[in-house]
């Protein structure tokens, strides 16, 4: 997914129910009585999110805010369009599933981390999961999670990787799928993995939601702005690529969705939406509520 501006662009019913979602469950977090809060946005991919819904949630008086992603073209494309934007909102280049040292500016500094839309892009979640913990304040702090435990397109990629014609440049398509998509309970795996990595006050609710693309080609546009096989396939085959690709959407969510609608381009995905705080002794930093 390396298209910021394609990106940008599309999505735009979906990011709108995240900030909903976002909106909602930002009162969980364990704002500080001197509103001077830091947060970190992980995966903020061109911005919109976190500029759109996830900055009008901070207290006014916050200290810091961290737009990052791991792509440095989505990195350069949110801070060039945003580059009116509060000054105390900074552009970063992370990867969350290193576990190399992340830069001493970054680690235990953060009252809140919020992540949308990303962690299902990430194989290794208890990695993840362990670096948000480091990210976060030793005292305390917490954090807010959504990302995608099944979607069609996940199947997609599995089915399509068996297409002779694309085998070849899909060997690794099992990067896109989200590691919870074959789980039997993914709601009892995530907090496992959050117990497991020091969480407490541990809540996560399941959504499942339906979206009609309307037509072929809106479905074309919005899978070719995050379809992660796209880049090892020359640019000559990419037309032919998506009609195959976006032909096993829609013929496998046909079969396993149940929905009842007259549209072809109708997909099925389930949100997970986690929220966690790192323990902490009592402080006169945090609300208790």
């Amino acid at each position: 997914m390396n298209q910021p501006a394609l990106y940008h662009k599309s999505h735009c019913a979906l990011k709108a129910d995240i900030g909903e979602i976002i909106e909602k469950y930002s009162k969980k977090l364990k704002w500080r009585r001197d509103g001077k809060d830091s947060l970190l946005d992980v995966g903020s991919g061109p911005g919109d999110v976190f500029m759109e819904y996830i900055l009008p949630i901070m207290p006014k008086g916050f200290s810091r805010a961290v737009c990052s992603d791991i792509s440095e073209d989505m990195n350069d494309f949110a801070k060039a369009y945003y580059s009116n934007c509060d000054q105390r909102c900074e552009f970063r280049v992370l990867d969350i599933t290193t576990n190399r040292s992340m830069s001493k500016d970054l680690l235990g500094q953060f009252d809140h981390v919020i992540s949308a839309l990303c962690l299902h892009w990430v194989q290794d979640l208890n990695l993840a999961l362990q670096n948000i913990s480091n990210l976060l304040y030793a005292e305390g702090g917490d954090c807010l999670l959504i990302f995608m435990s099944t979607h069609n397109i996940f199947d997609a990629y599995h089915y399509t990787s068996r297409f002779s014609r694309w085998s070849e440049y899909m060997k690794d398509s099992n990067r896109c799928i989200s590691p919870l998509h074959y789980s039997n309970d993914p709601k009892a795996d995530f907090r496992q993995l959050m117990e497991e990595n020091g969480f407490c006050d541990i809540s996560i609710d399941i959504k499942s939601r339906i979206f009609d693309y309307g037509n072929m080609e809106n479905l074309k546009e919005n899978v070719k702005s995050v379809c992660g096989t796209l880049e090892h396939i020359p640019i000559s085959c990419h037309s032919e690529f998506l009609n195959d690709f976006v032909s096993v959407m829609v013929e496998y969510a046909k079969t396993v969705n149940s929905i009842n609608s007259n549209s072809k381009y109708v997909m099925k995905y389930d949100l997970i939406i986690a929220y966690g705080r790192k323990p902490s002794a009592e402080n006169n930093k945090i609300i208790q509520q």
